[in-house]
């Protein structure tokens, strides 16, 4: 019996370990980034509207920021610039 339990300790504690390790090894690994594409409606300017597009990866060797960030103001009053 004591072996047996012995045997179910040691067999659980190397599963737990392979998985924490497991989680570890994999968010190290993975690619660290920021999406998104907000829009604000700004009522103070006119009927004047912020579009923005934010692409950017990090290196995860040299840490290093990499990526696209567009922003677009438009207003029915003015042209549209970037």
């Amino acid at each position: 019996m004591k072996k047996r339990t012995l045997l179910i300790v040691i067999v659980a504690v190397a599963l737990a370990l392979l998985t924490t390790t497991g989680f570890a090894l994999a968010k190290t690994l993975s690619v660290d980034k920021i999406t998104g594409h907000p829009y604000y409606f700004m009522e103070d300017w006119g009927p004047t509207e912020i579009w923005n597009r934010i692409e950017v990866k990090e290196n995860p060797h040299t840490h290093v920021l990499s990526g696209l960030i567009t922003v677009k103001i438009t207003n029915p009053f003015n042209f549209s610039f970037r």
